[in-house]
């Protein structure tokens, strides 16, 4: 190590000495096949080599400690569940690399990602070691290219494909969008955006206090005001109406419509967690509490509570999941089983029966609910009280 133990230094040496193996391995394999000789299984473990490299990196690219990254989590409301929490320290090497992707998209397009957080099977409690990562972000341009007549994307996407051979590596895809863009779609009852900002796996927020002069109250993170907001924006009804609608296209789109044999067993996970949001959302137990569950376990217990206190007087029974469908659904996202979720196999005459039933239970129930499509003026204006100030002090760069 010549005495040297800046991190820098030591990923530069490790990378460059990991480059020069694989090089000489595939010139190895390759002189080998020409001789007609077999080619030589590895002789090392590369992804060890991979991990202290990405420890190292992390270590050299995050300043904040681990603990204090935890605390808060906690401290700003956001779900953190057990589960996810004693996978943390697993996952440190993964930060690293989405550190490492975001910094390279910023470069690439100019721009400021002013907060990133996992919108995947990892946020919501269905993830398993090698799980790939779906990341969601907001950035602003300079200021200039606002002022420019020169259109501007409102989002794009970026994919970091797994680098290793032995899927130690997990995929890493990146779907921004621009402020104003995420912005209009929150005003609009955007439940994708809501739970961008409910995820408790966050990457990136900007600190408004290094804008002392943004305008923006920073008694409470901006991101936090985000949510705030929602509570009082966000039409229930409407929401729930748009998530059956999703939920009933995927079941017919990746379940029903498959042949025999061909169903990607996580669907399932996804359209049910569909059906329990609607009931979530429609259940008149809960109606001072916001915003629903983004854990799958925990959305599951809510609607079970909210049965048991269930009031027959109330007009839409919902949360009445029969106890062998909780059962089956339980089994399914039970930790140990959550790989199997990734196997193709037979549709689940059970659940089929169920969620067929309920969604025409559902639907039929939310034909008399009147929703509102148009946005009141002062529920645009409350939306330009959070975006305008940060959009000014993030894009003055």
């Amino acid at each position: 190590l010549n005495g040297d133990l800046s991190p820098s230094v030591l990923l530069a040496k490790a990378n460059g000495l990991l480059l020069a193996a694989r090089k000489l391995q595939k010139e190895t394999d390759e002189k080998r096949k020409n001789e007609g000789l077999d080619v030589r299984p590895r002789e090392v473990d590369i992804s060890k080599i991979r991990s202290v490299m990405e420890k190292i990196r992390f270590m050299n690219t995050v300043n904040t400690p681990t603990s204090l990254l935890l605390s808060r989590c906690n401290s700003i409301g956001r779900d953190c569940s057990d589960a996810s929490s004693s996978r943390q320290e697993e996952e440190l090497p993964d930060n690293a690399l989405i550190h490492q992707c975001l910094a390279e998209i910023e470069e690439k397009h100019n721009i400021r990602i002013i907060f990133a957080s996992e919108c995947s099977s990892r946020s919501i409690g269905t993830s398993h070691q090698n799980s790939d990562h779906d990341i969601a972000a907001i950035f602003v341009y300079p200021t200039d290219r606002y002022l420019s007549l020169k259109p501007v994307a409102k989002s794009f996407q970026a994919d970091f494909p797994s680098q290793c051979n032995n899927d130690q590596q997990p995929d890493v895809q990146v779907i921004l969008w621009e402020s104003r863009h995420a912005f209009e779609l929150l005003s609009n009852n955007n439940h994708t955006l809501l739970e961008v900002f409910q995820s408790p796996l966050v990457y990136r927020v900007f600190d408004l206090n290094d804008a002392k002069n943004a305008g923006l109250s920073t008694q409470r993170s901006w991101d936090k005001q985000v949510l705030d907001l929602t509570g009082l924006t966000f039409d229930r009804k409407r929401l729930a109406r748009s998530s059956l609608s999703q939920g009933e296209s995927n079941y017919h789109r990746f379940i029903k419509s498959k042949p025999k044999g061909n169903v990607r067993q996580k669907k399932y996970v996804h359209v049910i967690r569909k059906i329990l949001l609607v009931e979530w959302l429609l259940n008149e137990t809960n109606t001072s509490s916001w915003p629903p569950p983004i854990h799958m376990p925990k959305l599951l217990q809510s609607l079970q509570e909210c049965n048991a206190h269930h009031d027959s007087n109330f007009d839409y029974p919902v949360g009445n999941i029969p106890p062998k469908i909780q059962r089956e659904v339980a089994e399914m996202i039970k930790p140990s089983n959550l790989p199997l979720l990734q196997n193709i196999g037979d549709h689940r005459s059970l659940l089929d029966s169920w969620i067929m039933s309920r969604m025409s239970f559902l639907k039929d129930r939310m034909k008399n609910i009147r929703v509102c499509k148009e946005r009141e003026a002062a529920i645009i204006t409350q939306w330009d009280e959070i975006l305008v100030p940060l959009v000014k002090a993030s894009s003055a760069f």
